[in-house]
């Protein structure tokens, strides 16, 4: 096979949406934004627009994000909430061509409404790291779409993740 076929895009200049812009939103809004150069734009219904903003995003509404947004990050809890969020409606709200990221839990997103918007090619393509069913079965519909790269809930896990996780979680602990 050529190179060319695996022919990705730039960043730089791209719209970044996050969808929950706790501490890993925040992160992710200041490398896209510094090195990247890319316009980063947050919906969070628990932050106030000028903490959005001091966390590197521009401050708007789901129903923004989704219509301006050419990749959508998802980083907020499984809550009565976030379950289903990102539906067929959602989907097809998004900018075609757009690519839907999935990193926070399963169930955020519908898998099904995701299979059909990205096999009538109006999203260019998903990663996803978390699943309904985990892991998911090697014939689920999304693992074999050609647009779709899969990682079973593991993409953040290295030692030294690990070590940080624990302390943070043993630091609330005694904080609280």
């Amino acid at each position: 096979g050529s190179r060319l076929e695996f022919m990705g895009t730039d960043l730089a200049g791209k719209t970044i949406g996050i969808v929950g812009i706790g501490n890993i939103g925040t992160r992710l809004a200041r490398i896209c934004g510094g090195g990247f150069s890319c316009t980063v734009l947050a919906a969070d219904p628990f932050l106030e627009e000028a903490e959005i903003e001091q966390r590197g995003a521009q401050s708007v509404t789901f129903d923004e994000l989704l219509q301006r947004a050419d990749i959508i990050s998802v980083h907020t809890p499984l809550t009565s909430d976030t379950r289903g969020l990102f539906d067929a409606d959602a989907f097809a709200r998004m900018k075609a061509g757009a690519v839907f990221i999935n990193t926070a839990r399963g169930s955020i997103h519908d898998e099904a409404a995701l299979a059909d918007a990205l096999a009538c090619d109006h999203l260019g393509g998903a990663g996803l790291d978390v699943w309904d069913v985990e892991p998911p079965q090697p014939d689920h519909r999304l693992m074999q779409m050609e647009n779709v790269i899969a990682t079973p809930h593991v993409a953040g896990c290295t030692s030294d993740s690990l070590h940080n996780m624990a302390e943070h979680a043993a630091t609330q602990l005694l904080d609280i």
